[in-house]
């Protein structure tokens, strides 16, 4: 249920809504190996508020908070982000995820950061970048995309996957490299 959504001529946005959803769990789990949530019926009643700016500006933010329960416990989660548009080849993206999430077995608090660029060099050459951290998982994660689109329908891409652990003194440990070369005809 959303009762406020205002929508701008110029895309600002600005919304507050209710959601409750219901989920049966049929076997106990645990998150993270440590917090146990048991087999039961849960009803999740989630409120959220967001504003954000138009995308069509050389700058655009976006704000949102939302709060409620999480099997049997509560959640907020507040997110952040950041976009500038410097031009039609260059964009950069910087966002924040938290969720401080309280449950009856623990409490923990998830951080979700990323970093995006996506580069367009002409129409046919592109360059877009992903790079995360997630905090819960101790995981840093890169994802880059070169593209070359001679024409339309053709395309060819050249990706690379990186993930690296976190360790105790804060190194980074490679877990995983992937390149791989894709063509579409």
């Amino acid at each position: 249920v959303r009762p406020v959504t205002f929508r701008s001529h110029s895309g600002d946005f600005l919304l507050a809504e209710w959601g409750h959803s219901y989920e049966r769990v049929t076997e106990p789990f645990k998150l993270f190996g440590r917090l146990e949530i048991p087999a039961g019926e849960y009803e999740f009643d989630r409120y959220r508020a967001e504003v954000s700016t138009g995308t069509q500006r050389p700058i655009s933010v976006v704000l949102s908070l939302q709060d409620g329960k999480f099997f049997g416990g509560d959640r907020l989660e507040k997110f952040v982000e950041f976009q500038w548009r410097q031009s039609a080849h260059f964009f950069l993206g910087l966002s924040f995820r938290e969720n401080v999430v309280k449950l009856p077995s623990g409490n923990f608090t998830s951080r979700l950061g990323s970093l995006r660029t996506d580069i367009a060099f002409n129409s046919h050459w592109a360059w877009s970048n992903l790079i995360q951290y997630d905090n819960t998982a101790e995981m840093f994660n890169v994802n880059s995309r070169l593209r070359y689109e001679p024409v339309a329908g053709r395309e060819l891409l050249l990706v690379l996957n990186h993930r690296s652990a976190i360790a105790n003194d804060n190194s980074f440990n490679s877990i995983s490299n992937e390149i791989v070369l894709k063509l579409s005809y």
